[in-house]
Order: structure tokens, then C-alpha cells, then sequence
């Protein structure tokens, strides 16, 4: 009965410990979540520019209605011969985007299906690639507060791949406003707590994504 008296106010003491070193340490960890943020705001990139050079392939993510559009006109500007759209869901149809894509560009429109988030997107075009060795140069479109955690994974994925990025500005975010803006606040929010996740995905292989 003694020692199991000890070991449970050991194990009580230690508990106790535990909970004031956290405690302690609690406002250093929100001031460092916090310089994170207003770090991480300023990798959102401003003012695309329309890339000079063209592009073996052109890959766009899907989760916004304005990406798919840009990624077209990029087309028409002759950046790239073909574009691969990641993550249009299992049950998608061609005819489903007969009113987005004109008839000109279809042939050259591949279609990714298997992807259900971001990291799926990097893998996904990863396998689509691996599939197209002459492809080399990419260009990869996604929204502006997408692209630091679309880039730290196309990096880790595509790595021997030479990968630039085109930004699109959703309607409903302003960047410039961020911390006032009831929805661009929720996307800045939402999109660094998901990059704080996916720097231990790359650097420390947790792969709860």
C-alpha cells in the first residue's frame, strides 16, 4: 500500500510539474503563433505577374471558381500546351465544364480525379507527371492565400522539377485588409494553422493530412 501511495503521488507530482512548465510556457507559444502569422501573411504574394517564359505543362488546383478561368486564359496566351486540373472529385463528367473550357482547348485539358486536398493535389500531379517524362517545366495556379502551403508541397514533391506559380485573387479575399475582414481573416486563419501542419508534414513526415 506504500509504495502504490509513493508512486501515485509521484506520478501526481509529475503531473503537476508538467502542467506549470506548460502554463509558464503558454504566452511565449501564443506570441510565436502570433509572429508566425503576421509572418506568414506577409508569403502571400501580391500582384501576379503573367510569367514571361512557356511552360512544358500548366497545372491548376481546384477549390475556387476563379482558378480554372485564369489557368485558361494563361492557355490562350500560349503558356503551356496542357493543362492538368488536380482534384475535380470522382464523380466529375466532362460535360460538366462544356460552359467553362471552349472547344479549342479541350483536347488539351487533363483531368486529375483522385485528389481530395492539397497534399492529394502534389501527389497526384506528381504520378501525373512521372507518367510524362518530357515535361519538365511547370507552372502550377492556385488562389493567392493558397499558394505558400501549395509551394512548400510542390517543392517536396516535385523536387528535380523546375515549378513557377501563378496566383489568382479570390472575390471574397482581401489581403490588404486581412485582419479587419471577416472572411479574409477566417481564410489567413485557416490556411496558416493547415501550413504550421504541413511544415511537419515535409520536414518531419507526419502524414495526418
Amino acid at each position: 500500500m506504500m509504495e502504490q501511495s509513493s508512486s501515485a503521488h509521484e506520478h501526481h507530482g509529475y503531473g503537476f510539474v508538467v502542467r506549470r512548465i506548460i502554463i509558464r510556457l503558454m504566452p511565449l507559444i501564443i506570441l510565436m503563433w502570433l509572429v508566425g502569422l503576421a509572418t506568414f501573411a506577409t508569403m502571400i504574394p501580391r500582384n501576379p505577374a503573367v510569367p514571361a517564359q512557356r511552360y512544358d505543362a500548366m497545372i491548376v488546383l481546384t477549390g475556387g471558381a476563379k482558378r480554372i478561368p485564369a489557368a485558361l486564359e494563361l492557355m490562350r496566351q500560349h503558356k503551356a500546351d496542357t493543362l492538368f486540373i488536380s482534384g475535380v472529385g470522382n464523380d466529375f463528367r466532362v460535360e460538366d465544364v462544356d460552359d467553362v473550357i471552349p472547344p479549342e482547348l479541350r483536347k488539351r485539358v487533363i483531368y486529375g480525379m483522385e485528389a481530395q486536398s492539397t497534399v492529394g493535389n502534389a501527389r497526384e500531379t506528381r504520378d501525373w507527371l512521372r507518367s510524362h517524362p518530357e515535361y519538365r517545366r511547370i507552372l502550377i495556379v492556385t488562389a493567392n492565400y493558397h499558394m505558400p502551403r501549395t509551394q512548400l508541397l510542390f517543392h517536396h514533391y516535385l523536387a528535380g522539377y523546375e515549378c513557377d506559380y501563378f496566383t489568382v485573387d479570390p472575390a471574397l479575399f482581401t489581403l490588404e485588409k486581412w485582419p479587419t475582414h471577416p472572411n479574409s481573416l477566417y481564410l489567413v486563419l485557416s490556411e496558416y494553422n493547415k501550413w504550421l501542419v504541413t511544415l511537419l508534414h515535409v520536414y518531419a513526415g507526419y502524414d495526418g493530412l
